[in-house]
């Protein structure tokens, strides 16, 4: 927040910004940590992960046909994606865990790694059968730190995007911020089931931006019957997720941006169950609360702060997805005004 009250409402790309402090939050979740932003150890983590998301942005023959792992050199960059993996894994999973379990302490779980090694250490004194284990752990810290910081850094640049595009939409998330929380300090989780229009904005910006456009893989576990199709057991299924969040049949005028869709008659957020942005089924996104809670407290911050303005007037950014694992909005630059200075 201070970083962008420094530029004095000067343009800036904000992408790299976002993607540092999301991800710095969600460190402060995971080894219970938050770096400095010139720290060089955090710095070469972000490098490696922003790498391997434009590694992973599409496809190409060595998806179709795995034997071409193996010719020589790396024409499909298959090689340097399996290296960021393994380093990504060690130099910063493997590491912490490894320190969070000699500096262990069975009473002060402060972050998920302790969490997760208390509940993994009384499996073992219980003699239980458990699937907690290290290598597991290092998973799912990849799953969380490397899936929860892109998506949700991509969400907050779409969110800005529309406020940019309907400005009195932007003003109505400040008043109500205004009214609800003041000036004085900052919007807290126990503020967030007053603000329902501030919400149902950011709940809109999920399903119309629909930045994760198809689901993780799933697999039927018996024979299923779908629209009269006959879908054997162990099919694996892909949910296309934007064709539901678009869907004219749900959602009337679907490519209108309007918060008032998740809203009722009494101004409560509504939520059908076709709003699906963290994918569908029992194994759905892993860090939803996460996501929804960083989403939260980081925009209606920024609201309450700054007034979101185009880089030159009249000129707003294109509502254009790019492609990839995640559909980010084509680079652009904002201007970040300080309300406290107007």
């Amino acid at each position: 927040m201070d970083a962008l009250g420094q530029l004095g409402g000067q343009p800036i790309d904000v992408r790299s910004l976002t993607n540092t402090a999301v991800s710095n939050v969600i460190c402060s979740i995971i080894v219970g940590k938050r770096f400095d932003y010139e720290d060089t150890y955090f710095a070469k983590l972000l490098e490696l992960l922003n790498e391997q998301v434009r590694l992973m942005a599409t496809s190409n023959l060595s998806n179709i046909f795995p034997w071409l792992h193996y010719v020589p050199g790396d024409t499909f960059q298959s090689k340097k994606r399996m290296e960021n993996y393994h380093y990504i894994r060690t130099f910063f999973c493997v590491h912490h865990i490894e320190k969070t379990e000699n500096e262990f302490d069975e009473d002060n779980k402060d972050n998920f790694i302790s969490a997760y090694l208390a509940e993994m250490k009384k499996a073992e004194r219980q003699g239980r059968e458990t699937t907690l284990n290290k290598e597991n752990l290092s998973r799912v810290l990849l799953n969380l730190f490397g899936a929860g910081s892109e998506t949700t850094s991509t969400t907050m640049l779409w969110f800005m995007v529309y406020m940019l595009h309907y400005p009195h939409i932007q003003n109505k998330v400040y008043r109500e911020i205004e009214d609800v929380v003041g000036t004085e300090r900052v919007p807290a989780m126990q503020d967030r089931p007053r603000l329902n229009y501030t919400n149902a904005v950011i709940m809109e910006t999920q399903r119309l931006a629909s930045i994760v456009p198809v689901g993780v893989p799933h697999y039927t576990q018996t024979e299923a019957t779908v629209m009269g199709y006959t879908v054997p057991a162990g099919t694996t299924v892909l949910s296309n997720l934007d064709t539901v969040l678009w869907d004219g049949d749900t959602w009337e005028n679907p490519m209108d941006f309007r918060p008032e869709r998740f809203l009722d008659d009494q101004g409560k957020i509504t939520q059908p169950e076709q709003f699906m942005p963290f994918s569908i089924g029992r194994r759905l996104c892993l860090g939803e609360s996460m996501a929804r809670m960083e989403l939260y407290l980081f925009l209606a911050a920024l609201v309450q702060r700054f007034e979101f303005a185009p880089e030159v007037p009249d000129q707003l950014p294109l509502r254009v997805p790019l492609d990839g694992i995640t559909s980010p909005p084509v680079k652009f630059k904002i201007r970040f005004v300080d309300r406290r200075s107007t």
